[in-house]
């Protein structure tokens, strides 16, 4: 079976011939959240600093199914000439990285501590339960998708500011930004909670006082289901007889394998918001 790195480079020479002299095109293998490893083309004009890079997970996956392998070169033509253009966001960071310059596009969300060792070697994080706050730029959010760049250590260091200055500043941008958003699920005592973007939206369990907000809704001591990144769960406690049972847990992480994409994966157990104590703890 044909392994991905060899249609990569295939595609790869396709498009720096159709391109021309004029373009830089290799291939990346970049660690995404929880291991998983993404095949990408970035493409380059000579002379700009801007390198849109193109999944080729997913193309490489409707090649095996049938699709034509030119027919993979003009989509991948298609994308890029959609993207070639420098989002302002972008050009803004790419223009200056001083910290004043960049403050209010610092954002944070959460991934899971254990399927993350590699990554968290990298990137300023704070632990967070089995979970562990990560920060990324806010480079671009469009209505269709947002650009986001990775903070690393590197960048931090060239800011000369702390973990926790740099989780300050993300708090604030994203209550501003993102606000938090609570739906009402058809299955009875079961609630959706996530930002308004439905992007990275767990991490609104760090807005203070939102898990308070949704006792109106839930009553006190509610439980948690953070699966995705993009979201969590909220359950009403009478709704389950007051406790998760190891049953119900088996099937929460079941439900995540098999439904959540792994790069989108966060926990798969459950947690309790403890009202007395207004925080959230493991169970």
């Amino acid at each position: 079976m044909r392994a991905i790195q060899s249609f990569a480079e295939d595609v790869k020479r396709v498009i720096s011939q159709r391109l021309g002299d004029g373009y830089c095109v290799h291939v990346l293998e970049t660690e995404k959240n929880n291991g998983v490893i993404q095949t990408e083309l970035c493409i380059k004009e000579k002379g700009s600093r801007f390198a849109p890079s193109i999944y080729l997970t997913d193309l490489f996956e409707d090649y095996r199914n049938g699709m034509g392998f030119e027919e993979v070169v003009e989509h991948i033509l298609v994308l890029y000439s959609s993207r070639a253009e420098v989002p302002s966001g972008v050009e803004e960071i790419l223009n200056d990285m001083g910290f004043e310059k960049i403050k209010d596009k610092i954002m944070f969300k959460l991934i899971h501590t254990g399927e993350n060792d590699s990554l968290l070697k990298k990137v300023p994080s704070i632990p967070y339960l089995d979970m562990s706050i990560v920060f990324y730029l806010l480079c671009d959010n469009g209505e269709d998708m947002s650009m986001t760049l990775m903070i690393e250590n590197k960048h931090q260091e060239y800011w000369k500011r702390s973990t926790d200055e740099l989780y300050q500043e993300a708090l604030a941008n994203m209550q501003k930004q993102f606000p938090s958003a609570l739906f009402k699920l058809p299955v009875e005592g079961m609630f959706l909670l996530t930002n308004s973007r439905h992007f990275f939206g767990a991490a609104v369990l760090l807005y203070p006082g939102v898990l308070k907000l949704c006792e109106e809704e839930l009553g006190k001591d509610f439980f948690i289901i953070a699966s995705c990144v993009d979201e969590v769960m909220l359950i009403r406690s009478s709704s389950v007889g007051g406790k998760i049972s190891s049953k119900f847990q088996k099937v929460i992480a079941c439900t995540s394998e098999k439904n959540i994409p792994a790069e989108e994966r966060l926990s798969n157990h459950a947690y309790r918001y403890c009202s007395l104590e207004d925080k959230v703890i493991s169970i």
